[in-house]
């Protein structure tokens, strides 16, 4: 996650994709922190829904046990949201 601090900036990127799976708690805060910096700032979260999910603010789930055709349509979708924005 701190490689992901240092890269992130404001306006920067469509879409930031975050795995709860490998991070959990760690994820969501930055997950906050982003979004504290810049509200626009489209974020999903890989989540297993047999884990727990941590509390967050982050609206967009993409559940891993999801068919790849999913994820990558999910991706699309939220990268055409951003670019007509």
């Amino acid at each position: 996650m701190e490689a992901a601090r240092n890269l992130w900036e404001p306006e920067k990127y469509a879409l930031i994709v975050l795995s709860l799976c490998d991070f959990g708690s760690v994820a969501a805060d930055f997950c906050g922190e982003v979004r504290d910096a810049d509200p626009d700032q489209v974020i999903a979260l890989i989540f297993h829904p047999d884990q727990e999910l941590p509390a967050t603010d982050c609206p967009t789930l993409i559940f891993t046990t999801e068919p790849d055709e999913y994820f990558l349509a999910r991706v699309e979708t939220l990268t055409a949201a951003t670019r007509a924005a």
